[in-house]
């Protein structure tokens, strides 16, 4: 972004006095209401067609901007005391019992370490869980704080004053992208075309999802409803065509519509979530998710010498097996009309499998016993 529209956007905030400690989804909705003073170069970057394939790269950066305050140019910029959260939620799979936490992010190019949150009279340790994120706080957190936002005190730490579960309407949850297998679902960005998710909503925006579901560009299979919120279950965006539509809140259309038409998933296999990969003789399938009725397929085998093992026509949204013969790293591209899509799969051999220490243990206590799993120990009570 350029320095002059980082200007640009300091006169908006300072015009409007917006002080609130926003998330970076909510403020790019407000900034786009007003673009009319922007310069053409600005207006053009936060149009629907620019903004489409960058969406979370430009709201990001525009929400750096909001955060360190509009210093004047050439001076440093000062760094944001706000800490901000996801949401992380689990689900019991034999009561069906359904529980969120706040899910800490890490800040971008800030390293925090021993640093705590505070809850009411308890303190607790932020951990680093993966790239980008914290592991959530052990707290539950109810429909008043999904309304409302909550704010929790920061200690241990001079650069940091709190903690902040932005106030929104709602939030999209995606699958694990490490671990798809797991129960567990978040705040951990935009869902991949084909990919299923958890839409929860304030209530009142049933009617206008129900919008979208009548024109055939979202469907979901269930709902499970509270008293002001509800979850939809296996959403899934089913259709490009959302430029005639218009719904109130802007900010769900946003999040909701495609920006790719083509996009490539893995399924199935023996995956090794430490390292990102799979075993061989035991790959995952590969799926072209699309909304086109082919696209052509070729995965090559990156190494000294690239060798392509696999190009054909194929038909979008049907996994196909595909022989991976070696391990080493696979480039899988999938085109069609100009348009592509890319990933990269990793093959390893079973030497490359670690006995891995488990990060949490799940004790059961029996009298005096205790048992995790083939370990039994005595208590010393």
């Amino acid at each position: 972004m350029r320095q002059s529209d980082k200007d640009q956007l300091c006169k908006l905030f300072n015009e409007k006095h917006w002080k609130a400690p926003w998330d970076a989804q909510t403020l790019i909705v407000r900034v786009r209401q007003d673009t009319s003073k922007f310069s053409k170069h600005l207006q053009a970057l936060l149009s629907a067609d620019q903004l489409k394939s960058r969406y979370e790269v430009v709201a990001e950066a525009i929400h750096e901007v909001y955060e360190q305050g509009c210093t004047v140019r050439n001076k440093k910029a000062a760094q944001s005391r706000h800490l901000f959260a996801g949401l992380y939620r689990t689900e019991d799979v034999f009561s069906g019992t359904v529980e969120y936490f706040v899910y800490p992010k890490q800040p971008r190019k800030r390293q925090l370490k021993q640093i705590e949150v505070q809850h009411e009279d308890n303190f607790y340790p932020l951990i680093e869980e993966r790239p980008g994120w914290y592991e959530p706080m052990e707290w539950l957190i109810g429909e008043n704080e999904l309304g409302k936002g909550a704010k929790y005190r920061v200690h241990a730490s001079e650069i940091l004053d709190d903690l902040i579960l932005p106030q929104r309407d709602f939030w999209i949850l995606i699958s694990d992208p490490q671990n798809a297998e797991s129960a567990a679902y978040a705040s951990w960005g935009t869902p991949q075309l084909g990919e299923t998710f958890i839409l929860l909503c304030q209530r009142e925006l049933l009617s206008q999802l129900e919008l979208l579901q009548s024109e055939h560009l979202l469907k979901w299979n269930r709902q499970w409803q509270g008293d002001h919120w509800i979850e939809l279950h296996e959403c899934m965006v089913i259709s490009p065509a959302w430029h005639g539509v218009f719904i109130e809140n802007l900010a769900l259309k946003d999040a909701l519509q495609p920006s790719i038409h083509l996009s490539v998933s893995f399924s199935g296999g023996l995956r090794v979530p430490s390292l990102g990969a799979w075993l061989v003789d035991h790959a995952p399938q590969v799926t072209i998710f699309g909304f086109y009725p082919q696209a052509e397929l070729k995965i090559t085998r990156l190494a000294a010498n690239s060798e392509i093992i696999f190009e054909k026509s194929q038909d979008t949204n049907i996994p196909i097996v595909v022989d991976f013969p070696t391990p080493g790293e696979y480039l899988v591209e999938a085109t069609y009309a100009g348009e592509s899509s890319e990933r990269l799969i990793q093959i390893v051999d079973w030497d490359k499998l670690s006995i891995t220490e488990p990060r949490h243990r799940e004790m059961l206590s029996i009298g005096d016993e205790q048992i995790c799993g083939s370990v039994i120990a005595h208590s010393g009570k």
